[in-house]
């Protein structure tokens, strides 16, 4: 019965629907039975498109198997839900349905006496801790089709058979069993070859192996998880296959490595947080001009201290906060249009850049994006710029002159505060426009004797103020 009131207080608590949706769900609340009987009841809650449901547990007692059905009311099962099966201590086996695509957060997590169990292909996703501490779990058949595997998904299954390939410890299926890198055999390992039938580098792979130097990605991975190489301190060399299927580096897959010259894969569609963080001696980012590649997650790049140039693919849509602050040897960044969302602190502490041109398709620029670019002088925004955030550019002590469109709408607190250099504003308005624009409290705060150059004509400081 406990395991009967954890289940139904969490889905409440997490849900928060069932009152509202009664009639979508089925299960049966069943007494104590007596202690020589054992058994199971299940119950039905549809997916977020209704196009098919998800299952969960809401009893188990005694030591046996479940078999969940291929539908429910002429629907498809096509989930097993969060938390499903948590601490089912006596589930020794499992029969899924072809039509599983996923199995949710901790679904199987504490049941210690599950030793074998089969994902079927069509599988795509698996939740955070699914099987974690499955002590017992000897075979778990991972599917080709798996694209997400989510953190902890293994943590604790000591007794996983595990399959070998150059160094590195792999889960799979019959027909290919290296789908998934779970982890090295040797922290002490120098180089490394991933399997060419690898589709997925797991979370914490080779993490913290300070002997790394050199890591070749075979054309087959789709996914690098969150924190596979971070601190490998000695890893300088990362090689992608060209004809590569990457399409995410998770967060902090790189943090604190040592690579000197990176090349992007076009297939990569997101770079997520901190996963180049601290690259100390990476001094070139490669990326494919026409590329996949829309996200840059927060602080991906930051610190990488010896990067020089930021030359953007042309289909980045979002540029993370913090994503290159700290970049303090850049001196050119190249913003492609198309970015319609810039961070906050983007690119601050870039002491070495010394212009920049931001595109239309920025509406606003975060706050302190450019803040303390003490070599930044020239500053051009484009027509279509609405906002300028607080502290924008700040601390920008040789900005001598800026370019703002008659799209400007909002100036804030702090934005050229410090820009003692600052003798030019050029804005594309007239000077009526001008003076609609709102200037938040200090936005010119310690700046230099500047004017304001209008379409009509030019404004003295105390004019234009």
């Amino acid at each position: 019965m406990k395991k009967f009131f954890s289940i139904i207080v969490s889905i409440f608590t997490l849900c928060g629907i069932l009152a509202s949706c009664s009639d979508k769900i089925v299960y049966n609340v069943v007494q104590s039975p007596p202690p020589e009987k054992s058994g199971y009841e299940l119950f039905y809650l549809p997916n977020e498109e209704e196009s098919g449901y998800i299952v969960y547990c809401a009893q188990y007692y005694g030591e046996g198997e479940i078999v969940i059905p291929p539908t429910y009311r002429d629907m498809p099962v096509v989930g097993i839900g969060n938390f499903a099966f948590r601490d089912c201590s006596g589930l020794l086996k499992i029969e899924l349905p072809d039509s599983i695509t996923s199995i949710g957060i901790s679904a199987f997590e504490g049941c210690s006496g599950l030793t074998d169990i089969e994902l079927p292909d069509g599988v795509i996703y698996i939740g955070d801790f699914s099987f974690s501490g499955c002590v017992g779990l000897v075979n778990i058949k991972i599917p080709d089709t798996v694209t997400n595997i989510g953190e902890g998904a293994f943590d604790g299954c000591s007794s996983l058979a595990l399959n070998y390939y150059s160094d590195g410890l792999y889960l799979g299926n019959d027909d290919n069993n290296y789908v998934v890198l779970l982890k090295t055999r040797d922290k002490m390992i120098t180089a490394n070859t991933v399997n060419e039938s690898t589709r997925i580098i797991y979370h914490k792979a080779f993490f913290e192996c300070d002997k790394l130097n050199e890591v070749n990605v075979s054309a087959s991975v789709i996914s690098i998880g969150r924190e596979a190489f971070r601190g490998c301190s000695k890893l300088h060399r990362v090689s992608f296959a060209e004809n590569s299927s990457l399409t995410d580096i998770g967060r902090g897959a790189f943090e604190f490595c040592s690579i000197s010259n990176l090349t992007v894969p076009n297939s990569v569609r997101r770079i997520g947080d901190y996963a180049f963080r601290g690259c100390g001696n990476l001094n070139g980012i490669t990326f494919d001009k026409i590329g996949k590649l829309s996200d840059i997650g927060v602080s991906a790049f930051e610190n990488c201290t010896n990067l020089k140039r930021i030359d953007l693919p042309e289909n980045i849509d979002l540029i993370g906060d913090r994503a290159f602050a700290g970049c303090v040897s850049v001196t050119e960044i190249n913003i492609p249009d198309g970015v319609s969302t810039l961070g906050k602190s983007a690119f601050e502490n870039c002491n070495s850049l010394i212009g920049v041109i931001i595109p239309g398709s920025v509406k606003r620029l975060g706050d302190s994006a450019f803040k303390n670019c003490a070599e930044l002088w020239d500053i051009i925004l484009s027509q279509g710029v609405i906002s300028i955030g607080n502290d924008v550019f700040y601390g920008c002590r040789n900005l001598s002159m800026i370019t703002l469109p008659n799209s400007i709408k909002d100036i804030g607190m702090g934005a050229l505060s410090g820009c003692g250099e600052l003798s030019s504003i050029k804005y594309g308005g007239t000077k009526e426009q001008w003076t609609t624009v709102v200037k938040n409290s200090g936005w010119n705060s310690g700046v230099g004797k500047y004017s304001v150059g209008c379409a009509d004509g030019t404004l003295t400081e105390s004019e234009g103020g």
